[in-house]
């Protein structure tokens, strides 16, 4: 019975958040997201587009939150390298990927 009930839940929060709150986040914030996908970010909304809530609730990872990065991501001063694309390597002073350093 209280799994059924947490499952529910888990629905209602999944339809809420899908229907209102990710469309929300995507009219506000359309610049920013517009600029870390030139960044080369990827943008993922969910396996539903629930966004944030449902990630965390589901997996507890697979997401970023921005917290003054952004700004240096899209203004080129922080790069960003996709995972499984290039050979990764740490050296003393920085990440290495693809040979360039990041």
């Amino acid at each position: 019975e209280i799994a059924g009930f947490h499952a529910n839940t888990y629905r209602k929060l999944a339809m809420i958040s899908r229907e209102v709150v990710v469309p929300a986040i995507k009219a506000h914030d359309k610049e920013l997201l517009e600029g870390l996908d030139a960044a080369g970010m990827k943008l993922d909304w969910g396996e539903d587009e629930s966004g944030l809530l449902m990630k965390f609730l589901r997996r507890g990872s697979g997401y970023y939150m921005s917290i003054g990065a952004s700004e240096l991501i899209i203004a080129g001063k922080i790069k960003v390298a996709q995972l499984g694309q290039s050979e990764i390597e740490l050296t003393e002073n920085s990440v290495m990927v693809g040979g360039e350093s990041l």
